[in-house]
């Protein structure tokens, strides 16, 4: 198993640092397959649509925009293949739950598109999407030389952002 899935593991925990993380093309191009091919699947137990490719490759897209547009403006460019595999590596393991959860509850939910998660699972989906995002606040602190606060805000602006130029507007454009 290679040793940058370990250490994307540990940083959830933050037991690691994305500064612990190999400086390799290979490990960035796996963890981008994976990445994409994890959110794809999500996408498509999400969304129930063709489209899910396209989603999965615009996250990608987005994530390693973002963090390079970061690390750029605090002058860190050095650590970019550091800290995209964090971002990467976390995505993805904070992906498999939801992808988990998503698929039970498709198979129990009827085929009514208008239907609504059971409360259970929208709680467990909220506490991914917190720990998510503290989590990419360590991530971002780290990276970019911040204090948590700041970090925090960094976090939570990409998370909204990633929401809005990847859910909200193309639903709006395309419905």
């Amino acid at each position: 198993m290679p040793i940058w899935i370990l250490t994307s593991y540990a940083l959830l925990f933050g037991r690691a640092t994305p500064r612990e993380l190999p400086s390799s093309v290979r490990a960035l191009v796996e963890a981008a397959v994976l990445y994409t091919a994890i959110s794809t699947v999500d996408a498509a137990l999400v969304f129930h649509n063709a489209r899910a490719f396209g989603f999965g490759v615009a996250d990608l897209a987005f994530t390693v925009l973002v963090t390079a547009l970061c690390l750029w403006i605090r002058r860190r460019m050095h650590r970019l293949e550091q800290t995209v595999l964090a971002m990467l590596g976390v995505g993805i393991w904070l992906t498999l739950p939801s992808i988990v959860i998503n698929w039970s509850v498709s198979l129990s939910a009827p085929t009514d598109s208008a239907a609504r998660m059971p409360l259970v699972p929208e709680l467990v989906l909220a506490a991914m999407l917190c720990w998510s995002i503290l989590t990419v606040a360590r991530i971002m602190r780290d990276a970019l030389d911040l204090d948590f606060f700041t970090g925090m805000t960094v976090s939570m602006t990409y998370f909204l952002a990633d929401y809005l130029c990847l859910v909200a507007l193309p639903a709006r454009w395309l419905s």
